[in-house]
């Protein structure tokens, strides 16, 4: 299968210039391909499967592309995950053989006819004939059914006596298979199957529609309780979403981050305030300017010292000559600084957990997801959304950032969120901390987590999370009055900053103890009674 990602109209392009030039076959491709396309516009104008840009795999591709199972025309091909061709042919006829109602051809033939539906839900160019691509969702289409009546809830489903042959997958089969590894293929963004697929297939089977929608809805979020990695928003929301990841996200992000009031008392207004510390800051210190009015009256004079032609100065010019190159060394006052005039930074800007923890900032598991993330100033409290990390929780919070960066075009507050985590969580203690917490609920290391954390993308450009931003700076402001904070900020100012220009007093004190020394041993200095 050719995975390029040309758009639709690219790939007319190509076909024509790849044609036979011959002006009547050249007159109906040309017909063909509008026909399509205004098809395309009437039924879905917007894809909603799409290729994740390298730009966010290039970190960990094997996060973003199935590793086992195939679903839909992105992966069909791909001869590594041809195992489990034979698996999903058996799990299709089951599930055809337990409803009775058409043959897997009737199926492909009925696909066939949608297939500019099934064109126009994939941003990516399909290069397969009507058939192929037809029996690619069929198959794939029916083995994702059985793998979601297998988590179904629904007492329609019960009284069918219905046995998901994904659930026996593990007790009968001798293929090195993993169950956590076919959940993984099947949350990831390039495998998902439209929603609408599922439904128009699940009905022509059942011939059931009020059935099919009920029980679609159920499969779906028993699916998505069973796996998120987060405590869901509600179970009464409208599950008739895009496909499978995106009913995961929307059942752990709000629609809409709403704007609170404005709170004069949780901004800092104060431009004299300093800047919020990162978790970097502690890695060293900032050198504070030397007046220069200072300064230059004293290199000055020992320049014109190290210029005379005195031979009893001569020990002492070596010396003079270091002194000077640390002088050159300090900064001034006249150092331009392009502070002001640099845009803010994207990146989150907030200390460790551990760091916070040490000032006394408490943390707390909040009820209602990410929407939920607050600081109570009065308290010190920060509450975090609950975290359940397993192994397949990577996968699935790299795809929801995926999916939210391909879809959404400023409000990426979940990928605000793991920017959060990732600035909060420096060392394995951070981790220890929100564990102790009940904040993150875990299977793995903290090790892993730490790692799990840290390794998520990064910014990948402005978003407008105001409510998340509100809190962050709250947080900061708590931290930055902090009694600790200020007694380090003060020694850094007064001491830290200035060792520098004690050095250079030193160098300065010690050179005229070296020249009186050398004057003396010139001429015989007599020691004063």
């Amino acid at each position: 299968m050719a995975s390029n990602v040309e758009t639709t109209t690219d790939k007319s392009s190509e076909e024509i210039s790849n044609s036979i030039p011959d002006e009547n076959s050249w007159l109906i491709q040309i017909t063909e391909m509008f026909t399509e396309l205004d098809h395309q516009s009437q039924i879905n104008p917007h894809a909603c499967v799409f290729h994740v840009p390298q730009s966010l795999s290039s970190s960990k591709p094997e996060a973003y592309v199935p590793q086992l199972v195939a679903l839909g025309p992105y992966h069909h091909f791909r001869p590594e995950l041809y195992p489990m061709e034979r698996f999903k042919l058996i799990a299709a006829n089951k599930i055809l053989k337990q409803f009775q109602n058409i043959q897997i051809q009737q199926l492909i033939l009925e696909l066939e006819k949608l297939s500019p539906d099934i064109r126009s839900c994939y941003n990516n160019n399909l290069d397969f004939k009507d058939k192929t691509l037809a029996c690619i969702i069929a198959i794939d289409s029916l083995f994702f059914l059985d793998l979601l009546l297998g988590y179904s809830q629904d007492k329609q489903v019960e009284s069918l006596s219905y046995s998901s042959e994904f659930s026996q997958l593990f007790e009968t089969t001798n293929v090195k298979l993993t169950k956590d590894g076919i959940l993984r293929d099947a949350l990831m963004l390039e495998n998902q199957i439209p929603t609408c697929l599922l439904r128009k297939i699940f009905s022509v089977i059942s011939s059931k529609s009020d059935f099919v929608n009920q029980v679609m809805d159920s499969m779906l979020l028993s699916f998505c309780q069973e796996v998120s990695p987060f405590a869901l928003i509600s179970s009464q929301v409208n599950v008739n979403h895009t496909h499978l990841l995106d009913l995961m996200y929307h059942l752990i992000v709000p629609d809409q981050e709403t704007q609170l009031p404005f709170d004069e008392e949780n901004l800092v207004t104060d431009p004299s305030k300093p800047e919020p510390i990162s978790r970097n800051t502690n890695k060293g210190f900032t050198i504070r300017f030397v007046p220069k009015a200072v300064l230059d009256p004293i290199l000055g004079f020992l320049e014109k010292i190290l210029n005379l032609n005195v031979s009893f100065l001569q020990p002492v010019k070596k010396p003079l000559s270091v002194v000077l190159m640390v002088a050159e060394n300090l900064p001034s006052d006249q150092t331009p600084t392009s502070e002001t005039n640099d845009p803010p930074p994207v990146a989150v800007m907030i200390p460790s957990v551990s760091l916070l923890n040490s000032v006394g900032i408490k943390f707390s598991p909040a009820s209602g997801g990410i929407a939920a993330i607050t600081f109570d100033y009065k308290t010190g409290t920060l509450y975090l959304p609950v975290v359940k990390l397993d192994v397949n929780s990577e996968v699935i919070m790299r795809n929801l950032v995926a999916y939210e960066a391909m879809t959404k075009s400023e409000s990426l507050i979940f990928t605000r969120y793991t920017e959060l985590m990732g600035a909060m969580v420096d060392t394995v203690e951070d981790v220890q901390v929100l564990v102790e917490k009940k904040i993150v609920v875990t299977s793995l290391g903290v090790g892993q987590v730490e790692k799990l954390f840290n390794g998520m993308t990064k910014s990948i450009g402005a978003t407008k999370t105001p409510n998340l931003d509100k809190t962050i700076e709250k947080v900061n402001k708590y931290y930055n009055s902090s009694q600790k904070v200020k007694t380090y900020r003060i020694m850094k100012k007064y001491v830290y900053s200035s060792w520098k220009f004690c050095t250079f007093l030193a160098s300065i004190f010690l050179l005229l103890m070296t020249a009186l020394q050398s004057f003396c041993s010139v001429y015989d200095c007599s020691r004063s009674n």
